[in-house]
């Protein structure tokens, strides 16, 4: 599940697939419930949030390269405001696990003959 989410760093979509998932629980060492438990209790680390927001920029198209350099541009400094951050993450990681509710559900493929593919023949004749 991806969206498009305007936070310190801009407008960007995030998302989370399988992959950004078990990477946020290898670099976090946490699963990613227990990671969303933290940013939400404001018992986060660190760690909890730069992986989050980078993973999620990951998912949500951006190369490696670019997502790191935004999280990096936004913590680096003398007034970097965690808490703010810290809700941005778990806005970012929620959405990747729960979805939008509002978002209309997505056609499954290949269940549509719009998309080219036909119904499978009934007819025993060959």
């Amino acid at each position: 599940m991806s969206g498009r989410i305007t936070w310190l760093g801009g407008s960007h979509a995030f998302g989370f697939q399988i992959g950004e998932l078990r990477a946020l629980q290898d670099e976090t060492n946490s699963g990613p419930g227990e990671v969303l438990s933290r940013l939400n209790a404001g018992s986060w680390r660190v760690d909890d949030i730069t992986s989050t927001l980078r993973l999620g920029l990951i998912g949500g198209g951006a190369s490696e390269d670019e997502a790191s350099a935004a999280v990096t541009r936004v913590t680096s400094g003398s007034h970097v405001n965690w808490f703010t951050l810290a809700l941005t993450a778990s806005t970012v990681l929620s959405s990747g696990l729960f979805g939008n509710p509002d978002a209309p559900p997505e056609k499954p493929k290949g269940e549509s003959l719009e998309d080219g593919i036909s119904e499978p023949s009934t007819d025993g004749a060959a």
